[in-house]
């Protein structure tokens, strides 16, 4: 499922690239990739493992979320909690 441009996407499981792992600035920017690479070379890779995301618009410091990023936050709660059911988990509102 996609929702928008490239930058502020949204993005569902399957689409994330774990098979390769990006070029990083410094020894402290670990992600998701890293991690489930390192947990595979160890023998401990979990069965499964459900990624959602958003790619922002700006990577520009700051204390709020855009206003076209915000907007995208139902979509992807909605995601997580359908996926959450899929698997057999009882989710109530609140």
């Amino acid at each position: 499922m996609t929702l928008g441009s490239s930058w502020n996407r949204l993005y569902e499981k399957e689409e994330f690239l774990l098979g390769s792992l990006p070029i990083k600035l410094s020894p402290h920017q670990i992600g998701i990739q890293e991690v489930l690479s390192l947990a595979e070379f160890r023998g401990r890779i979990p069965e499964q493992v459900t990624l959602f995301g958003i790619i922002p618009q700006s990577y520009e410091p700051g204390v709020e979320l855009t206003p076209l990023l915000a907007a995208k936050l139902p979509a992807l709660a909605e995601l997580v909690v359908a996926e959450l059911r899929e698997a057999g988990h009882v989710i109530q509102q609140i």
